[in-house]
């Protein structure tokens, strides 16, 4: 139709652009102009408005850009490849300066990958995040993931020299506790036979301790003894086992010998690293109530979290080496209203912490997120800002690097999602972007797998994707274990005290603090593997070994060490304090620590010595373990490392582990018909 003067104005027929140099309304606008529906009227232009692409495929102004043709923000034009400096997004069919959080950004082709072709390696700390022949901030390049990782898989070692995930160390000895490359072994012995660190030398050597190493003849001053492969100075006396659990009894001969052994090394660990400043105190382990009258105690408000103050009263104890300067405050505890088992801790008002995460999204999907949103669910669990559901997804979903977690072949898997709720305050925002920032940069067998975060849009709150681990918290395990009549062997046990040391070793190394660590947050999967979760209240540190909490915040009183209530202040050696609770929720399945005890007088007792009394199948030996965990001093206690190879020594070469999980849930099904 040709466009008369009376009608330039009138609405045109849908689907028509005015052509401005021919005057007619045409469909296809010719080469060199593109149709503009934002226009008035709709028209054929050399330009888009708008924000909006030029599309040589449809003569159009576009706002996505068709598949295989990239959206060009420097040129405005939908194009094969995108203008220098920027990448191509094949999610979003866009050219980008960063790529989403799980893409790299490779230089040799231009585009956003999963994964990065030899000789690159996938460097997050990149800026942006990109392929690259080395690794930067002192990153090690892992050839089976092409990614630079802070921490070596298991059976490769970090190399320094090398900066690489080798299989033998081209310097130094690997140091299987800490998958690394060490000078000096501080736990165990250089064996220069294997080039790594032993906990027992190879037949013909000799452990000469002062040095951590596996000697062919012992020194002047010291006597090789064939009996234990060691080089003795003449001043260890007799040995003794200290006794043994019921349990550990019925593990017969061979577990009484290894008890000696453990017993031996529990030994040179507390010589070696006792530092105390308690004098000569005598720490008492006790189980008994501590008596005082509080009239704002409510008996069965909270029997484990609730208000602690402080105490005034002075200490027979020095004040601590490690932290001279006391903080008078008090410790309100308010009940967190999804949680009872935490408290607040600190004088200061609530404040909003400055952060330095962003949230990077690991997954832009939204085939993804409208499959969660429309498919079935189960509820998992609520807390006060969201809830934790489980889903099924399409395994084609799931990112190519997270495929392994699942069985092969299968179509469809269950993913557990944490949400955010829309209306949460600030600071529950951040934690959530925090949490999800920090799991996505770990990779360990024994933390939780972050599968792909979500961002809030029409009307879905913002959700954290990550591996389902089905049966549920250790706590629960261990709680519905002792319900149902499952009774855990010995070997059981360390089994699961390893794999928390391991994950928090992982941790340790990533200077990261879980700040949290219970049995209520370790998930346990399939044949027994127990996964830490649940990193809201986790800080990476940076200069200091420490973190100082600034602002009031709820956290789990009973789990916590003397310093942080005293100081608020956080370390590794904090999160041990933590896992030796976590071990005594272990062996007494899943009791609450301190039930009897008042708020207010956790703090009192353990500064008189109290202890949490030994557990009725804790040999004797671990609980000696769990006694330095709970060391007043915090460079006294083990570091997770030590405690990973103090546990691989209690492990019976020809122990069973089983399927706990399935066993429990088959015998809960089986006693309620």
């Amino acid at each position: 139709m040709l466009l008369e003067p009376a009608s330039l104005h009138a609405p045109m027929e849908r689907g028509y652009y005015a052509e401005p140099i021919s005057k007619v309304c045409v469909q296809t606008c010719p080469a060199g102009t593109y149709g503009d529906g934002l226009r008035t009227p709709p028209s054929c232009s050399a330009s888009c408005t708008g924000g909006r692409f030029k599309d040589d495929s449809t003569r159009q102004c576009v706002a996505n850009c068709p598949a295989n043709s990239w959206a060009d923000s420097p040129t405005g034009t939908c194009a094969s490849s995108c203008s220098s400096g920027l990448f191509r997004q094949n999610s979003t069919w866009t050219c980008v300066a960063e790529c989403d959080g799980s893409l790299f950004a490779d230089p040799t082709s231009g585009s956003c990958v999963v994964s990065c072709l030899s000789p690159t390696y996938a460097n997050s700390l990149a800026t942006p995040p990109s392929c690259a022949a080395s690794c930067s901030g002192g990153r090690f390049k892992d050839d089976s993931t092409r990614q630079c990782v802070a921490n070596c898989p298991a059976n490769s070692w970090a190399d320094s020299s090398t900066h690489s995930c080798a299989s033998t160390c081209s310097v130094g000895f690997a140091h299987n506790a800490t998958w690394s490359c060490v000078n000096t072994c501080t736990v165990g012995y250089a064996d220069n036979s294997t080039r790594s660190c032993v906990t027992r030398c190879p037949s013909g050597t000799f452990a000469l301790k002062p040095s951590h190493s596996c000697v062919a003849a012992c020194p002047s001053g010291y006597k090789a003894s064939n009996s234990t492969s060691s080089c003795d100075d003449g001043s260890s006396g007799a040995q003794s086992d200290g006794g043994s659990s019921p349990v550990a009894a019925a593990a017969g001969a061979a577990a009484a010998g290894v008890v000696v052994l453990i017993a031996i090394v529990v030994a040179v660990v507390l010589l070696r690293r006792r530092k105390r400043s308690h004098g000569n105190h005598k720490m008492e382990s006790t189980s008994a109530t501590i008596e005082m009258t509080n009239p704002n105690f409510a008996p069965g408000h909270d029997p484990v979290y609730d208000v602690a103050v402080q105490t005034k009263q002075k200490s027979s104890y020095p004040a601590s080496t490690a932290y001279s300067t006391p903080a008078d405050y008090a410790l309100p505890l308010m009940p967190n209203p999804s949680d009872p088992e935490y408290a607040a801790v600190g004088g200061l008002p609530y404040s909003t912490p400055s952060t330095e995460y962003s949230l990077a999204v690991v997954s832009t999907s939204a085939m993804l997120s409208s499959q969660i949103a429309t498919g079935e669910r189960k509820l998992l669990g609520r807390g006060a800002f969201g809830e934790v559901f489980s889903a099924n997804v399409s395994i084609a979903l799931i990112a190519p690097q997270h495929r392994h977690l699942f069985a092969p072949g299968a179509q469809t898997v269950d993913v557990a999602v944490k949400t955010l709720q829309l209306d949460a305050n600030v600071r529950a925002e951040q934690d959530f972007v925090h949490e999800a920032e920090l799991l996505r940069r770990l990779n360990r067998t024994n933390i939780v797998n972050v599968l792909a975060v979500l961002p809030a849009g029409r009307g879905q709150p913002q959700m954290l994707v990550l591996e389902y681990v089905p049966y549920g918290d250790l706590r629960n395990l261990l709680r519905k274990s002792a319900k149902s009549g499952v009774v855990w062997s010995p070997d059981e046990y360390v089994h699961v005290a390893t794999g928390v040391a391991e994950g928090m070793a992982y941790l340790e190394q990533s200077r990261v603090l879980h700040r949290d660590l219970a049995a209520r947050n370790i998930l346990v999967g399939e044949h027994l593997v127990a996964k830490i979760a649940d990193f809201g209240l986790s800080r990476e540190l940076n200069d200091k070994d420490y973190y100082k909490l600034q602002s009031k915040q709820k956290l789990p009183i009973r789990w916590m060490a003397p310093e942080t209530l005293n100081y608020r202040k956080f370390s590794s050696q904090s999160d041990v304090f933590s896992y030796g609770v976590v071990l005594w929720e272990l062996f007494t399945m899943g009791q609450a620590p301190w039930a009897n005890v008042e708020r207010e007088q956790y703090l009192v007792g353990l500064e008189r010595g109290d202890r949490l009394p030994q557990p009725r199948d804790c040999p004797a030996h671990l609980y000696s373990l769990m006694l330095t965990t709970w060391e007043w001093e915090p460079s006294a206690r083990p570091s997770f490392a030590d405690c990973v190879l103090l546990l691989q020594q209690g492990r019976s070469p020809s122990g069973t582990v089983r399927d706990l999980g399935a066993m429990v849930v088959w015998s809960t099904a089986r006693n309620t018909k």
